[in-house]
């Protein structure tokens, strides 16, 4: 059965935008004479290795029963890598024994956007804990960030951030932009402390099996699953049993291990249990099943519980119709043929006015005009496409049956914004076109079709309208065709990659996107995506090596060590999230190997590679600042500022900038009493300032709303 990497993390990566943060900064200023790094000082790599001992719940479904059951009210925490004061609970506070002994007194769910392992469940369908967190997996932190966020974050993403959150859904505190730990410590404490409704004591005695396989806390859901891992058979029949009494409230996690499991009797049992389930998790877990081979009959069950659930959970209909239409196939184009076709290279020998008008229409110069000239030249250029649809439609009109004609309006009507009758014109042309035709304009139509499809699929799922599902064999047919087309692009192919990802056809995906690399495979979009693909597909340690294999083949492209530096950059940064920091500083240093090869091999590739590796030299200086070795951090900043100090804004891919880890050792410095260096960095961080004052300025996500 195929095992899906978690498609979470390739849909945020793309589709959200990896570069782009999600929330704002809390700090606030900080009090005189102590700067917002010695406030809210960095977690070392000490601090990082030690367990976050909150208990997170895993769903806020589970929270809410906990905390109806217990009578504790729930604290919702909300945090974002990157941003100052949130390292500093992520990594520090949220991993100290007095601050886990004061949470305890709530039922806590932890919300975040930004995933730190690729998977959140391996092949065999155990869990992966996040490494921030703890507890829960990277995919239950970041799908409880939407289901509190319409309900308590008032539109408002601000992180770290607390609330309280009573046993009738009211909020007793929110506290966020807090300007010192004691004020937050203190206002959790009071929460409790001021509280009339008191917590009711823990049942005594031990509690029968299905006690504990009803009961909502975390806790309980993991000693159900350890005792399924290291259970004989006969004690897993006793649990699976256990989960048939509980029926449509079998836990989801137990079920998907013995789903995935190979005995096969155990694994129907737990799928006819999951096709019950009233949990909004199961969605997930039958989506992911759905994804793997499966008998006919068994396929059918779990897409009628899709539908079922579609009823509370919105997205479950749109997985059944995106797995109903990745099954279907399209009739409006033969693939064999088309095969067969363009092998031949055949192109339309029509002579057509409208055509030629077109062709003017679409040179650079009018296309520029039309995106970026004046009120006055855009007329124009719109002018051209009237004119060339105008003619096409006399075509039609005077009995033409060639599929140019609608192909000509369709094409013009796009270009000039008029998406409805391009897409009903494209359906025309589109089912005149003959298998094979190689030009310009028929690559333009089915692009435009393609597209056209995507969108309308786009735009159904977020009014959260069915579609039907032959759409989407529509799409795979015209994409088949431009994937072969002599005139096909790394856009084209970016286009239905990302599209795939976002409706969660990965399998599909990863096809595309390897095939696209063999196309084009000097192209900065595909090994983009290339990038986290292997690290969804084979973990972090299959980046490099996939890029090592290829640099040792003959006809490896010429910029390949340019991209194998970016993936050890990659690498470095996903190790981060890891907080293995010993073998993110490996990373980077090979990362910054590379580039010095890609340099000495090419000098056109000097600046881009410039600007990198200040990135991965700040990187390493943060990790030696993290380890107490200020000494190393200190030259190692100071470096790569000397490198290209105009990158020294720029942010890598955990948030973080030069700058701010340049700021991070100043407070570590100070607070050591190395003074030589302090001042060190604060000339280098001067002079940044006198070559361009934007170098200095707190990134957007770290800077209150109003000063944005």
């Amino acid at each position: 059965m195929w095992r899906q990497a978690h498609l979470q993390f390739l849909l945020m990566a793309f589709v959200a935008g990896s570069a782009a943060p999600l929330w704002a900064q809390t700090s606030g200023t900080a009090p005189d004479g102590v700067t917002r790094e010695q406030m809210w000082f960095a977690p070392t790599e000490e601090d990082w290795s030690k367990p976050c001992d909150i208990p997170w719940q895993r769903t806020w479904e589970d929270a809410v029963a906990l905390s109806q059951q217990t009578k504790k009210a729930i604290l919702v925490c909300v945090n974002m890598d990157g941003e100052i004061a949130s390292e500093h609970w992520a990594g520090i506070r949220y991993r100290q024994p007095d601050i886990a002994e004061l949470f305890s007194d709530y039922v806590c769910v932890i919300a975040s956007t930004y995933r730190h392992n690729a998977r959140d469940y391996d092949a065999e369908g155990k869990r992966i804990e996040c490494p921030r967190f703890g507890t829960v997996t990277c995919g239950e932190h970041l799908w409880m960030e939407p289901q509190v966020f319409g309900k308590y974050l008032d539109d408002t993403r601000v992180a770290p951030r607390h609330i309280m959150v009573e046993l009738d859904g009211s909020e007793s505190y929110d506290i966020f932009y807090a300007l010192d730990i004691d004020s937050i410590v203190t206002t959790v404490r009071e929460g409790i402390v001021n509280r009339e409704i008191q917590p009711e004591d823990p049942p005594k005695g031990d509690r029968t099996l299905a006690e504990l396989m009803a009961s909502p806390d975390a806790a309980d859901r993991e000693r159900m699953e350890q005792e399924w891992t290291g259970g004989d058979r006969q004690r897993k029949q006793e649990l699976l049993a256990a989960a048939i009494d509980l029926g449509a409230k079998a836990p989801v996690d137990l079920l998907r291990e013995a789903a995935y499991g190979f005995d096969s009797e155990l694994s129907s049992e737990a799928l006819n249990l999951l096709a019950a389930s009233d949990q909004d998790k199961a969605v997930g877990l039958i989506d992911d099943l759905l994804r793997g081979p499966l008998m006919p009959e068994r396929r059918a069950q779990l897409l009628a519980a899709l539908d079922r659930l579609s009823e509370q959970v919105p997205s479950a209909k749109r997985l059944a119709i995106i797995h109903r239409g990745l099954s279907s196939r399209s009739e409006l184009l033969d693939l064999d043929a088309w095969t067969e076709g363009l092998a031949q290279g055949q192109e339309s020998k029509v002579v057509s006015e409208a055509a030629e008008l077109l062709a003017e229409a679409v040179s650079e110069e009018n296309l520029a005009a039309l995106q970026q000239g004046s009120p006055r030249v855009r007329k124009v250029a719109e002018e051209m496409f009237r004119i060339a649809r105008e003619q096409a439609q006399q075509e039609i009109a005077a009995g033409s049956e060639h599929w140019l004609a609608p192909a000509v309006v369709a094409i013009a009507s796009n270009y000039l914004g008029e998406r409805e009758q391009a897409m009903a014109f494209a359906e025309q042309a589109v089912a005149l076109l003959p298998p094979g035709e190689s030009s310009w304009n028929a690559y333009a139509l089915l692009s435009l079709f393609a597209d056209g499809r995507r969108q309308a699929i786009r735009e159904a799922a977020d009014e959260k309208r069915t579609w039907p599902p032959e759409w989407l064999g529509e799409i795979q047919s015209a994409y088949a065709v431009l994937a072969k087309h002599p005139m096909t692009s790394e856009a084209e192919i970016a286009r239905q990659y990302d599209f795939l990802v976002r409706i969660r056809a990965v399998p599909t995906a990863s096809r595309v996107l390897h095939q696209g690399m063999e196309s084009f495979p000097d192209s900065w979009v595909l090994h983009e995506r290339f990038r986290l693909l292997l690290l969804a597909e084979q973990g972090i340690e299959g980046i490099e090596s996939t890029y090592d294999a290829w640099l040792t083949e003959s006809d490896a492209p010429p910029h390949l060590r340019w991209y194998a530096a970016q993936a050890s950059l990659f690498t470095a940064e996903q190790l981060r999230k890891q907080n293995r920091l010993s073998d993110a500083d490996a990373a980077y240093q090979r990362c910054l190997a590379h580039f010095e090869a890609q340099k000495q091999q090419d000098n056109r590739t000097i600046a881009s590679s410039l600007t990198y590796e200040v990135i991965a030299l700040a990187g390493r200086a943060r990790l030696a600042n993290e380890s107490g070795r200020l000494a190393e951090a200190t030259d190692l900043i100071l470096e790569s500022f000397r490198r290209q100090p105009e990158a020294a804004a720029v942010l890598d891919g955990l948030n973080v900038s030069p700058v701010g880890t340049a700021r991070k050792i100043l407070a570590a410095l100070i607070g050591a009493g190395d003074q030589e260096r302090a001042q060190q960095i604060q000339d280098a961080l001067d002079a940044l300032g006198e070559l361009d004052a934007a170098l200095l300025e707190l990134p957007a996500f770290e800077r209150p709303q109003d000063q944005r």
